[in-house]
């Protein structure tokens, strides 16, 4: 019975520090999934939209690892600047927000065991001169994680021990908390956040002592330039580090055409290279990618699929006509 429960036990950490060490679900979509990444870039969207993404990295194989996301949110009390004339010409700045709410809710399952994140997300930008700002966000919300039981397949099926100890711990709760700057001009954007700086600090229900979040760090880049008439690129560069894992580095080159029509290609260091394309219609636009596993993953699976749908809000009565798929992805 000593060693049942040893091998118990090991088995059953192995299972909390993968799931404790990766944690967060990566979305290689993520220009639909901005404030998922970074709290701070819901203000600099000027609309409001609802995503829902779904991601499948290991298609046809039974409980593979799929992600599911969905979210809302947009700018608060949105204002205009006055026109200007000059001598040469006259113009009108683009409306701009200073505040900005969202909310997310991101499902994420891996075999025997999945969490479910919750975060209600409040962004604020500070203007610094002309058209360059600096915005501050903040998410919070819960963190739960758990064990699937009835998926678990294991030797000895009648243990008590096992099931005694799996029973009493197959579900942990911990508060959450995101933070996240921007700096943003005309053509670029660059951004970091931290997520889970809450760490082990806020606990609900019977999470056992040793359950905990480590910190993840997030940083990107991204430009946006005309490459010629009605051709758009938006170059971009992401990194994410938690502690214990390797570090995941992307760089994506999506094009944009005539500000409906998107295609790209992304590469991830030593992980995966994906294409990308999107497509924008009377509020709605759709995005759709796939990837190349070039890890070790490939051994078992050789492609991941992500999907992404997105809706434009018509909380203003321009804001579809002066949307495009240029503009979500920047």
């Amino acid at each position: 019975m000593s060693k049942k429960l040893i091998y118990t036990f090991i088995f059953f950490l192995s299972g909390i520090i993968m799931a404790f060490g990766q944690q967060d679900s990566r979305l290689n979509f993520r220009p639909f999934a901005d404030m998922y990444e970074n709290p701070a870039a819901l203000v600099n969207k000027r609309q409001w939209q609802g995503i829902v993404n779904y991601r499948n990295s290991m298609p046809g194989f039974q409980d593979g690892a799929q992600t599911f996301y969905f979210g809302i949110g947009g700018p608060v009390g949105m204002y205009k600047s006055n026109s200007n004339v000059t001598y040469r010409h006259a113009y009108t700045r683009k409306k701009i927000a200073r505040h900005a709410l969202g909310a997310y809710v991101v499902q994420d399952n891996f075999g025997h065991i999945g969490y479910n994140s919750y975060i209600v997300n409040y962004a604020q930008r500070f203007p610094i001169s002309g058209s360059y700002s600096f915005s501050l966000g903040v998410g919070f919300g819960l963190y739960d994680y758990q064990v699937y039981s009835d998926k678990l397949r294991v030797k000895y099926s009648n243990d008590p021990t096992y099931y005694q100890y799996l029973n009493e711990h197959d579900q942990f709760l911990l508060g959450d908390l995101n933070l996240g700057i921007e700096f943003s001009g005309p053509n670029f954007r660059l951004g970091f956040a931290t997520k889970h700086l809450a760490n082990n600090k806020v606990k609900f229900r019977d999470t056992p002592d040793y359950a905990s979040l480590n910190e993840t760090y997030t940083g990107f880049a991204k430009a946006t330039f005309d490459v010629k008439d009605n051709i758009v690129m938006v170059p971009g560069i992401n990194g994410v580090y938690t502690q214990g894992i390797p570090y995941d580095l992307k760089i994506s080159a999506p094009f944009v055409f005539h500000e409906m029509f998107m295609a790209g290609i992304g590469y991830s260091l030593n992980k995966s290279v994906s294409v990308e394309t999107g497509l924008y219609k009377g509020g709605l636009f759709i995005g759709y990618s796939f990837t190349i596993n070039t890890s070790e993953l490939h051994s078992f699976s050789d492609l991941a699929h992500q999907v992404a749908v997105g809706y434009v809000l018509p909380f203003t009565p321009d804001a579809r006509d002066k949307f495009s798929i240029g503009e979500a992805l920047f």
